[in-house]
């Protein structure tokens, strides 16, 4: 079962695993899951920290790729054909970020680990929760 972490998934994962929830945990540490992250991601968590509304206990220089190795993720680069799909998507979200989330989900038919209720709702995306 191949898993796309969203970005606060990914920092829950990182640093304090009892956030996510059960079903989220059962599923990311099944023997068959491939755990993944979008490169966006990456950004997200740059602009959170250039922003101090996130301090991470090192540079995300870093941080980032020391993480990523610990927790065992696949890169899921933003491609062009994922940009298109998420300029495509029929849903009135308006946070770049999360559509690219949702367009490589689809993309490349992984479920999302996310608590974000705006990802919930869209009906193509597969959430864990």
């Amino acid at each position: 079962m191949r898993l796309l972490l969203e970005t606060r998934a990914l920092l829950w994962m990182s640093s304090s695993p009892g956030s996510l929830s059960a079903a989220a945990q059962a599923a990311m540490s099944a023997p068959d899951s491939e755990l993944c992250f979008s490169s966006i991601s990456v950004l997200e968590i740059g602009i959170k920290c250039r922003n101090r509304k996130l301090v991470l206990p090192e540079p995300i220089a870093s941080w980032f790729p020391k993480t990523i190795a610990r927790l065992e993720l696949r890169e899921r680069p933003l491609q062009s054909a994922i940009a298109i799909r998420t300029a495509s998507l029929d849903w009135d979200h308006r946070d770049p970020a999360e559509r690219i989330l949702v367009a490589t989900a689809l993309s490349e038919d992984m479920l999302i680990i996310t608590s974000d209720a705006a990802i919930n709702s869209f009906a193509l995306a597969r959430v864990i929760w």
